[in-house]
This record gives structure tokens, C-alpha cells and sequence, in this order.
């Protein structure tokens, strides 16, 4: 499914849940125009994947606002110094 006013695919990835979102880029410092589109796929699918981004810690955060108050995980151990509300993961 396409959006003509923002420009992004939205395809349903497995049932009813998780969809990948293709056509933006998350590095933009403006999502007026986007923005309303990726919150819609969220909202349809509940799981949102949006492939090859460069994001830095600091602009995922930026963007991860957009959809409401972040949370710091309460291991904080685990959470990056620079940015809490990103959690650290690794094998």
C-alpha cells in the first residue's frame, strides 16, 4: 500500500502483525509530511520495520519521540550514557 502524500510503501510482512515501511528516510530533521503515515502502519500492524537506516543514537531517539514519552529500561546497566533510553544489546 503507497501514500501518495508522503511517499511511502507500507507492506504487510506475515499475518496480522509487522509491516515494512520503505521510501523515507529516518535521517530527515522534518516528518511533518511523513510522519502521519509511519504512525498509521504502526497503528494497522503493531510492528513496524524500516530497513537500512544510519541512524545515529541520538537521532533514533529524536525520531523514537515522536510516538510518545520514552522509558529507560531498569537495568541501567544495559542503557547507552550518552542516551538512557537506548538499551544495549549484544550477543
Amino acid at each position: 500500500m503507497s501514500n501518495e502524500t508522503s511517499g511511502i510503501t507500507v507492506k504487510r510482512l506475515a499475518g496480522s502483525l509487522g509491516a515494512e515501511v520503505s521510501g523515507v528516510d529516518l535521517t530527515m530533521s522534518n516528518f511533518d509530511n511523513v510522519f502521519p503515515a509511519i504512525h498509521q502502519a504502526f497503528l494497522d500492524h503493531a510492528v513496524i520495520v524500516v530497513r537500512g537506516q544510519k541512524l545515529s543514537p541520538g537521532r533514533l531517539v529524536a525520531f523514537s519521540k515522536h510516538f510518545g514519552k520514552l522509558e529507560s529500561h531498569v537495568l541501567e546497566t544495559f542503557n547507552m550514557k550518552e542516551h538512557p533510553e537506548v538499551l544495549l544489546i549484544s550477543n
